[in-house]
């Protein structure tokens, strides 16, 4: 398994890419392997302010349901619906 060697990941394999002004988040290939088929993923919608650490989003998958955890502070500017 390859590990891109521009972002910093988190214990809870969360991954965040910062460009510029902005980051990049998503979760790990590990974590979406562990995981299985996913069926469902809710984030929060864009315009809303996160924290680090809190919950910002829902994975369901065949084997589990798990939540999603802000690796930085900020607020959503876009959400990626074609994953």
């Amino acid at each position: 398994m390859e590990v891109p060697g521009d972002r910093f990941y988190t214990k809870t394999h969360e991954w965040v890419k910062i460009s510029e002004n902005r980051a990049i988040v998503g979760i790990t290939s590990y974590a979406i392997e562990q995981l299985g088929d996913i069926t469902f993923l809710e984030v929060k919608p864009k315009g809303t302010s996160i924290k680090k650490g809190e919950v910002i989003g829902v994975v369901e998958s065949s084997k589990t349901t798990e939540k999603i955890y802000a690796p930085v502070s900020g607020e959503i500017v876009e959400v990626n619906r074609d994953c």
